[in-house]
């Protein structure tokens, strides 16, 4: 419960608590279980949570309860754009329906190949991160614990070079696989199992995460078939197209929805704190709140989901940035560097506020904030709003490319209690490779005609 030497009132975390509810019960309504109302469902038990775990923070101040309310209020500000009640056209999903068995087979040779190539990408990328921990640290990687990989990671060892940076396909790697498990041969399941273990040999909790994550959205997706939600007319503004009408769909994978996101939730608490175990953190965590008295295995996430919203109080109040300038924007940053010397990369470490323990943390709309002020948080996050409702609708309608850009981005959205992280390199590279590699998938799913006539689907709808 916030509290302490910072203040003793908590209506700015009251009112933060209620109002995200009241944003979480419109996101529902108005944008039905999309990567949105998850985001929003995730920002709105981080707010809970510090108003009722039994931690020792600072009060949160006035300014801070904003700036989180602000934030999340764009987000879901795509909901009040105007829906279509339009029909699904039977005709796209007969066409889509027939030529679905010779698009698998079409594709086989594509997926092996890129799979391959993934996995070329993958080892050398995690070959080049081993080595240079090992030069960091003039010791064996296998010899070395978690905690001095970590160690080495934030000292000699940062950055790792742009081979270290295939890595982080990862992700591209486990989706691809399931893809051709869905498509093709359950033999494709080691890729995301390889996948898994090498997000596991980097320490960085939030990696492993951002892992699950990208797995369980997009194989949600595949499960959907593509169901079409396409409307009469091939002319359809923005705002018809931001939303999926079709109720059949959205109920047929309710209990799906459900069934995955509770195991990757489980998956992700018991991941999160297996590493935070290995690494002392949950040690180190547990030293600095003695008292705390809900189930042990709570307080670590708790602690890590929730500390960036006293720090972004204390750093408010301090009237000062912990962010080098344009850190939200890394990437854009190191670009502009290449040609102009005379632009600084930003340092993607933030400085420690005391809180009352140090925290490094001040949640991605604060980061926004810092960085572009009132009006840039509130128009990135609309627009991050929007971009991924779009993406989540393409997805729902078969599209590949779609599919692994919306499970992209809802890591980022559900990274928003600690850091905004669309612009970090990783992030970009990753999401940029996917997009070209899947949209050659497509292409060549497209290039092929049906084998053979197909029965005419069933619709209920509106």
């Amino acid at each position: 419960m916030v509290g302490g030497d910072g203040g003793q009132h908590v209506m700015p975390n009251i009112f933060l608590a209620l109002f995200s509810l009241v944003l979480l019960i419109f996101s529902v309504r108005r944008l039905g279980y999309s990567p949105v109302t998850a985001a929003v469902t995730v920002l709105s038990g981080t707010y809970f949570a510090l108003l009722l775990a039994p931690l020792p923070y600072y009060a949160l101040s006035t300014d801070a309860a904003l700036v989180l309310a602000a934030g999340t209020c764009s987000l879901v500000a795509v909901g009040l754009l105007p829906r279509s009640r339009a029909r699904p056209s039977i005709s796209a999903h007969v066409a889509s329906g027939a030529s679905r068995q010779m698009e698998q087979r079409a594709s086989l040779k594509l997926v092996v190949l890129l799979s391959l190539l993934l996995l070329v990408a993958v080892a050398l990328g995690y070959s080049a991160f081993t080595s240079g921990i090992s030069a960091a640290t003039n010791a064996d990687y296998d010899q070395l614990s978690l905690e001095e990989v970590r160690r080495a990671q934030n000292t000699g060892a940062r950055g790792g070079g742009l081979f270290a940076l295939l890595g982080s396909l990862g992700p591209l790697l486990g989706c691809l696989g399931l893809y051709g498990a869905r498509h093709h041969s359950k033999v494709f399941l080691l890729l995301p199992l390889i996948a898994i273990y090498v997000a596991v040999q980097n320490p960085s909790r939030l990696n492993s995460i951002t892992l699950l994550v990208v797995l369980a959205v997009f194989y949600f997706y595949l499960r959907s078939d593509g169901r079409p939600v396409l409307r009469k007319s091939s002319q359809k503004p923005l705002a018809a197209r931001l939303r999926d009408s079709d109720p059949t769909a959205v109920q047929s994978s309710r209990r799906r929805l459900v069934i995955v996101g509770l195991v990757s939730f489980t998956g992700a608490v018991v991941l999160f704190n297996a590493v935070g175990s290995a690494l002392g953190k949950n040690a180190s965590t547990a030293a600095g709140f003695p008292n705390y008295d809900w189930p042990a295995w709570t307080l670590s996430p708790i602690f890590y989901f929730t500390g960036s919203y006293p720090a972004l109080t204390v750093s408010l109040s301090e009237d000062s940035s912990p962010y080098d300038k344009g850190t939200s924007f890394y990437s854009l940053m190191r670009l502009i560097h290449v040609f102009n010397p005379r632009v600084d990369v930003p340092e993607t470490i933030a400085q420690y506020s005391l809180m009352p323990v140090p925290f490094n943390l001040y949640s991605g709309f604060g980061q926004l904030f810092f960085d572009t002020g009132w009006i840039g948080l509130v128009l990135i996050c609309a627009a991050l709003g929007v971009l991924v409702q779009l993406l989540h609708v393409s997805a729902r309608k078969g599209s590949l490319p779609g599919a692994w850009a919306c499970a992209s981005l809802t890591s980022v959205l559900l990274a928003m209690p600690q850091s905004f992280l669309l612009f970090n390199l990783d992030v970009l590279v990753r999401l940029i490779v996917g997009i070209l590699m899947f949209s050659m998938i497509k292409r060549s799913e497209q290039k092929v005609g049906p084998a053979s006539p197909v029965a005419q689907p069933r619709f209920v709808g509106r």
